[in-house]
């Protein structure tokens, strides 16, 4: 009479199953446990580098592998409008290019006097803002953009200089029958006219401009 043989893991006789490195019991070796990327035995990790502010961040990666490469290139921003020496009133568009190899964060609209506009970063590349000048003197204004990557890197843009201009309409009412006659102006009468006896005027001036004298 033979000894009978050992017992596999699946508790047969002479059986072949064995188990793998994750605990499974069978006799298929295409099936066995095998070690992920992160050194996990039957792991599904996809490694990468994790880090989206890095140049080589991969997107599916689930477990950083060390690959990362830090970035360190800054990113371009313009105004692109309005453009330098150009008259601006009212509520004005400003538009801007900001780009990078990584990503924009944010984007800052300053002017002489200090941010007017902070625009948050996006796949786009070219963005814009309103500006109000209408809270603002008739001056010459300075304005320049400050861009931020996803990396911390910051690039601030050329100065462009335009010149605010709003202007006022005022009506002046005749309620008598007699000419009236106005001078508009700063230091000297610089608009002189009439109105008409029991007629209206309309003037448009400048904001600031000055006072106005009736006879």
């Amino acid at each position: 009479e033979t000894d009978p043989e050992p017992e596999d893991c699946s508790g047969m006789e002479g059986g072949t199953a064995y188990v793998d490195s994750c605990g499974t019991c069978d006799d298929d070796p295409s099936n066995d446990c095998v070690l992920d990327c992160s050194g996990e035995w039957g792991g599904s990790n996809v490694c990468g580098c994790t880090d989206n502010t890095a140049t080589n961040y991969d997107l599916t990666a689930t477990f950083d592998d060390g690959s990362c490469i830090a970035d360190e290139v800054p990113p371009s921003v313009a105004i692109t409008s309005p453009t330098g020496g150009s008259q601006v009133s009212e509520v004005t568009s400003i538009q801007f290019t900001a780009n990078d190899n990584v990503g924009i964060d944010k984007t800052e609209i300053y002017t002489s006097s200090g941010i007017i506009a902070t625009v948050n970063g996006t796949n786009d590349v070219v963005y814009s803002t309103d500006w109000n000048t209408n809270t603002l003197d008739n001056q010459d204004v300075n304005l320049y953009a400050i861009a931020y990557d996803l990396s911390g890197n910051v690039t601030t843009s050329d100065i462009v200089t335009v010149s605010i201009y709003n202007t006022v309409t005022i009506t002046f009412e005749s309620n008598c029958f007699l000419q009236m006659a106005f001078q508009f102006g700063k230091d000297t009468p610089e608009v002189e006219d009439y109105i008409d006896a029991e007629g209206n005027y309309e003037i448009e001036v400048e904001k600031g401009y000055g006072t106005a004298t009736f006879q």
